[in-house]
């Protein structure tokens, strides 16, 4: 059965992305999908307030 989670990373030095799966017995074997964000010169907080 599969299974899914989603969290949220920022790349790091040498495009480096960093996962924290705790609840993944060690040696589980896993498919990565990165999905990369927009880049946005204003955030949805910021946009929703003017509106």
């Amino acid at each position: 059965m599969l299974s899914g989670m989603k969290q949220k990373a920022i790349v790091g030095k040498n495009g480096k992305i960093e996962l924290s799966a705790t609840e993944l017995p060690e040696g589980t074997v896993v498919e990565v999908i990165v999905l990369v964000e927009p880049l946005n010169e204003e955030d949805e907080t910021t946009y929703l307030l003017k509106s």
